[in-house]
């Protein structure tokens, strides 16, 4: 590429990082749950006999393991940084790392066609985020894996239509890593590449160690899944399998997801345009970018009539299925404005000057409306702020008592292992039991709060001011902020 082309492509690239980061400038610390929660596991996995047993301390919690090479990252990272500090950039920076995945992706699909390329990233960019489905403002394992997700499916797929075996190499090694950092982001494209071998099945044939390859992961697979679980090959995979399958109701929240939720519909718009163009351009050398989308929108199709999805879960699905639409849409805005419309207009006077103005004035009209609204969130998917900084300072204060188990809000104790080594008694999600903690905090005098205190084996209580002044004689203030009190219970 000229350094024209670099310029464009490092000033989009941090516009990218600046938009995601936006909504960072009035909030200095992880906004979802499923942040703090890696950050929590992050710091139990400093200890690894302690971490494992927690894990199977409970049935359930060991999914939390599956995930345990993102975790790893931000052990490495806390060990470098103060993680809860750098934490706001990591979205932003990961964004433009995924934006730049897909634009090499696009680049060389599009045979090195660098404004097709930008045009795609363009359409990433405009890749909605929210709480319920998660996305870019955050940097989850979902998140995370975005970029490998990019680049193990060009370089298998390529790999594949071209008999190439070092970009088959690097796209299994690819998946393979993948699998310990959220494993997921493999197996919803495993049917997916089913369907493409199948399709492909000459070129399959020529590959013969291609199974091999294969099988390694899925016995890698079992094997990783075995080792987090405490169980054998066998269960494993029986195990695996009855977990395959995700029934509605999966996640915390769910909802009734609309498909223009996380991309808008002129993008969609111009993604069925980009397919119809492929299609007739060359249907095998992208039958991959093809298919993937058609997948996850029979599956789509599929979870809303029967109310199950398999491999993946619906509201990742929904992910899953994005991700692949911004090339197309790249391909449909390109093709439709570089090629279609010069022919449209063969017989205009001046043909070329009208052709520049009419296809640049509809690649703006374009791009403002895909980003109208890029901050405007569903209502019951808004961003929440699980701790101010007042109740950082107080719970840096909290981190130098001694280890024991705090009654905190169910905010504050989702954030408390992160920030301290006590125990919640529980918090929004994943630790802990919920219901006592809004019993001691929505309702009871000071007899049935003890009861309550006393059932938990909770020896420090958090009283956040903007409730109703706590005043039991069974506890000891020790310490008064502007925003929070702290008890020791006597």
């Amino acid at each position: 590429m000229s350094k024209i082309k670099w310029l464009i492509l490092v000033l989009t690239l941090a516009v990218f990082g600046l938009i995601i980061f936006w909504p960072h400038l009035s909030y200095p610390f992880p906004f979802h749950v499923d942040e703090w929660h890696h950050l929590t596991e992050a710091k139990r996995l400093a200890n690894p006999g302690e971490y494992f047993n927690w894990l199977q301390a409970e049935p359930g919690r060991a999914t939390s393991g599956l995930e345990i090479g993102f975790q790893v990252l931000l052990l490495f990272l806390s060990k470098i940084f103060n993680i809860i500090s750098i934490y706001k950039f990591l979205p932003a920076l990961w964004a433009i790392f995924s934006g730049l995945a897909l634009f090499f992706v696009a680049y060389q699909k599009s045979f090195k066609n660098f404004f097709l390329a930008w045009l795609a990233l363009i359409f990433f960019m405009a890749i909605r985020t929210n709480a319920n489905l998660t996305g870019l403002w955050f940097f989850t394992p979902l998140s995370f894996a975005f970029p490998f997700i990019f680049l193990y499916t060009y370089f298998l797929s390529e790999g594949i239509l071209m008999a190439n075996k070092k970009y088959l190499l690097s796209g299994f090694f690819i998946m393979l890593a993948l699998l310990i950092f959220h494993p997921l982001s493999v197996l919803f494209s495993l049917p997916i590449f089913v369907i493409f071998v199948a399709i492909n099945y000459r070129q399959v044939i020529k590959l013969k160690w291609i199974g091999l390859a294969g099988g390694i992961i899925i016995v890698a697979g079992i094997g990783f899944f075995a080792l987090i679980f405490g169980e054998n090959l066998f269960v494993a995979l029986k195990h695996i399998i009855s977990l395959l399958s995700f029934p509605r109701g999966w996640g915390v929240l769910e909802l009734n997801n609309s498909l223009f939720e996380l991309y808008p519909w002129p993008a969609w718009l111009w993604a069925i345009i980009g397919t119809i163009y492929l299609v007739h351009r060359d249907p095998r050398r992208y039958s991959f970018y093809l298919i993937w989308p058609a997948f996850l929108l029979g599956s789509t199709l599929f979870y809303r009539l029967v109310g199950i999805s398999y491999f993946s879960p619906f509201q990742r699905n929904l992910y899953y299925l994005t991700l692949a639409l911004p090339f197309l849409s790249g391909c449909g805005l390109y093709y439709f404005t570089q090629k279609t419309l010069p022919r449209w207009l063969t017989t205009w006077p001046n043909q070329k000057i009208a052709s520049r103005v009419i296809s640049g004035t509809l690649i703006i009209v374009t791009f403002f409306v895909i980003f109208v609204g890029y901050y405007n969130l569903p209502k019951q998917s808004l961003l929440y702020r699980v701790i101010t900084p007042d109740d950082y300072a107080t719970l840096q204060f909290l981190a130098k008592e001694p280890k024991t188990i705090v009654m905190g809000t169910p905010f504050i104790g989702t954030a408390l292992v992160a920030l301290t080594d006590h125990e919640p008694v529980g918090a929004i999600n994943f630790y802990g039991q919920r219901q006592p903690v809004e019993n001691f905090y929505l309702r009871g005098d000071c007899a049935e709060k003890r009861k309550i205190i006393e059932s938990t084996g909770a020896k420090i209580v958090y009283w956040p001011k903007a409730l109703k002044p706590l005043d039991c004689p069974w506890l000891k203030l020790v310490h008064n902020a502007s925003s929070s009190k702290l008890f020791t219970v006597n």
